[in-house]
């Protein structure tokens, strides 16, 4: 496998993994990531045999030093070699799969697609940004197949930012919904196992998925669930319901527990992501003060051993804020997140 930049500025970079595919998968940073050669999606990409183009950001730029002129005029001649060229993402990087994949003709995957920056959304992180970006309906429309939008309808936002910028510009786009799954429609589908499945049906045979989620399979659901009977007072509902959300995604129920436990006022017995006589070590030696980044990284790895890779990535997380440079910190964060929100 070759790999080169096709263009890099201090805002952004463009970075090419050939391996002798006839299929090109573009995808792009997602909110929080910084200028990185790989990202979301390269390990599922490269492992399903297709050519790559991660496209990476200045972190909190939200891509607005890219412009989709200067985007096709990197990739233009190199998506015209390839036989198939997708542009996928999710969230922000859902956004730009829709507002760069246009020049290139992509054929586009894009699940709850948003820019936070835009004024229709705009985060109060962003306030200050000044926002460049034409709107969607105004750039260059990808003349492949129509695109495959995945969203909850029920999530403002997500709906408003889908509804009123993104299918106005591609009326004619393969819409899934996801009810109750908030803007985590990526993990919600990762977790039940379907999201490596419909993109790869999508990718080979152009299928497009019809789902039927049960709310009992949702663990966002079960978390709004957990969070209303918390809420009113009825705490051994919302402990049952969150135990429930647990059983699904360990990690991002366990990320979710100190809010719950902020509302209810008292803290919940849960199990712990690895049960062990070294995980309890662990969590002794960080108490005592013992050189916590290199402890929250073996945290990490014992629950990556375990095979609970959402508290894998939480602990670091932690231990990556200790220690922003350590080489192997960076690599399994890069690894946890790919896995995380890509493909299961």
């Amino acid at each position: 496998m070759k790999v080169y930049t096709l263009d890099s500025t201090d805002m952004f970079q463009l970075t090419h993994y050939t391996q002798g595919g006839r299929v090109l998968v573009v995808t792009f940073g997602m909110k929080g990531s910084g200028l990185s050669r790989r990202g979301f999606g390269t390990d599922f990409v490269l492992s399903l045999g297709y050519d790559h183009i991660f496209v990476s950001q200045k972190k909190g730029s939200q891509f607005q030093g890219l412009s989709w002129q200067r985007f096709e005029s990197a990739l233009g001649d190199v998506a015209e070699k390839y036989d198939e060229v997708y542009a996928y993402g999710s969230s922000l990087a859902g956004y730009c799969a829709i507002y760069y994949g246009g020049c290139i003709d992509a054929n586009i995957v894009a699940i709850s697609p948003r820019n936070s920056a835009h004024p229709l959304v705009r985060e109060e992180q962003f306030f200050d940004l000044d926002y460049i970006h034409e709107e969607i309906n105004d750039v260059p429309l990808s003349k492949g197949r129509p695109p495959l939008i995945m969203y909850d309808p029920f999530h403002d936002v997500d709906a408003v930012f889908a509804e009123k910028l993104v299918l106005p510009a591609y009326p004619d786009s393969n819409v899934v919904k996801i009810p109750h799954a908030g803007h985590q429609v990526g993990p919600v589908l990762t977790s039940l196992g379907k999201l490596k499945c419909i993109l790869v049906d999508y990718f080979e045979k152009g299928v497009v998925p019809r789902l039927d989620i049960p709310k009992e399979e949702n663990f966002v659901y079960l978390q709004k669930c957990a969070f209303e009977h918390i809420y009113s007072g009825d705490y051994n509902s919302g402990e049952e319901f969150l135990l429930r959300s647990y059983s699904i995604d360990p990690g991002r129920t366990l990320a979710s527990i100190d809010e719950f436990q902020r509302v209810a006022g008292y803290k919940f017995n849960f199990p712990d992501p690895v049960h062990s006589e070294k995980f309890y070590e662990k969590l002794a030696k960080i108490a005592a003060g013992d050189e916590p980044s290199a402890v929250l990284r073996d945290l990490a790895l014992l629950c990556e051993k375990a095979g609970d890779i959402g508290s894998a990535k939480l602990f670091m997380e932690k231990a990556k804020n200790l220690n922003p440079e350590g080489p192997m910190i960076k690599k399994k964060l890069n690894l946890y997140r790919s896995i995380l929100y890509a493909v299961r």
